[in-house]
């Protein structure tokens, strides 16, 4: 007999992604978006309806050397279009690794030159 058995997980993959600066040019914070993968049984504790995907939205702020994430639901015909999904603890708890996205922020930010 099969159990099946859930488990989000991060893809790595960022769909999406942006960075602030100031007047100055100097770095405020970037925004990267870590694609997450549902896997059986965990749709409905995301609860994204048919033109959204899952991510998790991770900020690297240059000014505190801080980082937060949050679970969010992308638009797939708008990507302006993000929603933090509600109950993030229980939604947090389904993701496995959810903490990589902490090392993958600060990888990541680099990216923000592009931006300035």
């Amino acid at each position: 007999m099969r159990q099946v058995v859930g488990g989000a997980y991060l893809s790595g993959y960022i769909p999406k992604h942006y960075g602030v600066v100031n007047n100055l040019g100097q770095n405020i914070y970037y925004t990267a978006y870590y694609h997450l993968v549902l896997e059986s049984g965990d749709t409905p504790y995301f609860n994204l309806g048919s033109n959204y995907y899952a991510a998790v939205a991770t900020t690297y702020n240059f000014r505190t050397n801080s980082t937060s994430a949050e679970i969010v639901k992308i638009n797939l015909n708008n990507s302006s279009d993000v929603q933090r999904i509600d109950n993030q603890n229980a939604v947090r708890s389904k993701i496995k690794s959810f903490d990589n996205v902490y090392s993958w922020i600060k990888a990541d930010k680099v990216n923000i030159k592009y931006f300035k």
